[in-house]
């Protein structure tokens, strides 16, 4: 771990709490599993399993060597611990995603939004048909991007959208404001100097409400709107 990180995490910029990585608690209406119907307590399991995959997934980017940019920029973290891609032509790409903002559309704000699942269809880097199979995370600069994911229906992230998408390995750029998404991926040199394209993303709506025992939106999880024993959850998950 560099000097930079290890400054930030002593000062508390960029931290992950132990209780994290333990075992997620309860949620606010587990009392009511009885009343759910199968699919529905199979939905909330999977958005569990799918959180609990994504923080160990931002914990493996934050023990990169080479993690030094000043991370007090990003407004929003979306992690894919687990993007699936077949051979060309054989099948399809994709995977589940969470999404973390900083709460209350507070950008500088030391806590964070609980978690928001979607779902995401293809990632292509320039003139590649996809990435390998892989863990992804999308560090959010700009309110842009963070308001693209506000959306439940179909929405893509790339340059169409108004979006400049950085690989890990140009984040100097990203720092001087030149970018709006950098994107991670254990899959070395994925992202490397190459236009990324994300398409096909959407609100998972089933693993929300059964996550949280209500219907629920972007908007509501971003203000802070989902209440019950839930309401810090995920607060110190980034600082």
């Amino acid at each position: 771990m560099n000097t930079k990180l290890k400054t930030l995490l002593a000062t508390g910029m960029f931290t992950f709490s132990a209780a994290m990585l333990a075992p997620l608690p309860a949620t606010a209406d587990d009392s009511d599993m009885g009343n759910l119907t199968e699919d529905q307590r199979e939905a909330r399991e999977e958005a569990r399993d799918t959180l609990d995959s994504a923080i160990a997934t931002a914990k493996k980017l934050m023990a990169e060597d080479d993690m030094d940019m000043d991370l007090s920029q990003v407004k929003g973290m979306f992690v894919v611990p687990n993007y699936a891609r077949v051979a060309a032509g054989v099948g399809a790409s994709g995977g589940e995603g969470v999404l973390f903002v900083r709460e209350n559309g507070n950008w500088s704000s030391q806590n964070w939004t609980q978690p928001m699942f979607y779902n995401v269809g293809a990632i292509s880097a320039g003139a590649q048909v996809g990435i390998e199979a892989g863990e992804i995370v999308m560090l959010l600069l700009t309110e842009k991007a963070v308001d693209t994911f506000m959306q439940q229906n179909n929405f893509s992230l790339n340059a169409d959208a108004g979006l400049t998408i950085l690989g890990f390995s140009e984040r100097a750029q990203a720092a001087a404001g030149k970018g709006d998404i950098v994107i991670w991926s254990d899959t070395a040199g994925a992202f490397a100097d190459l236009a990324v394209t994300i398409e096909d993303i959407f609100w998972e709506e089933e693993e929300n409400d059964a996550f949280y025992g209500q219907q629920v939106k972007p908007d509501m999880v971003l203000m802070g709107d989902v209440g019950g024993d839930m309401e810090n959850h995920m607060n110190g998950v980034v600082n």
